[in-house]
């Protein structure tokens, strides 16, 4: 009799420790798209509109005040201070976005609902942006108009003897 009890005893424990290894083997798979669901999916909070407020790394040639739009379409509207403004196709995947036309890629590092922190993957800049109110008032207002390149884009010869 007591060997029947600990064969039920022992049984039980392993149906435990089966249905425990189960159960985390399958958070990576149940888990998987978390990610992506901070981000909405696919662009998520970068919706909108951001103000370039910081540019660290060694290529500094993005202009001072860029204001870049994400919309839901796929588009970024990108304008540096007294410029016409340009458009480009970009996409957001597992933290990656990428201007399409160009294919310079950025890391999402930080994104909430008022800072995205892009690092660049293929280009040497790391940019700090704060969401634009939904009102459009903008409390950032560059004095410096400072010519240079939007985020989307890359001068050729700033390439030259930094190893990429």
């Amino acid at each position: 009799m007591i060997k029947i009890l600990h064969v039920k005893s022992n049984r039980n424990i392993l149906v435990k420790i089966l249905l425990l290894i189960v159960l985390l083997c399958s958070f990576p798979l149940v888990g998987s798209d978390c990610e992506n669901n901070i981000l909405g999916g696919s662009q998520g909070n970068i919706i909108g509109t951001w103000n370039l407020t910081r540019a660290a790394g060694y290529l500094q040639d993005v202009c001072d005040g860029e204001q870049v739009t994400f919309d839901t379409t796929g588009t970024a509207t990108l304008q540096c201070p007294n410029t016409n403004p340009i458009t480009r196709t970009y996409t957001v995947s597992n933290n990656v976005l990428t201007y399409t036309e160009t294919s310079i890629q950025y890391d999402i590092t930080t994104l909430t609902n008022s800072t995205l922190v892009l690092t660049g993957k293929n280009i040497g800049r790391t940019l700090t942006y704060t969401k634009n109110p939904a009102d459009g008032y903008s409390s950032y207002a560059p004095e410096n108009t400072n010519k240079g390149f939007n985020s989307s884009e890359m001068k050729i010869d700033n390439m030259k003897g930094k190893g990429e």
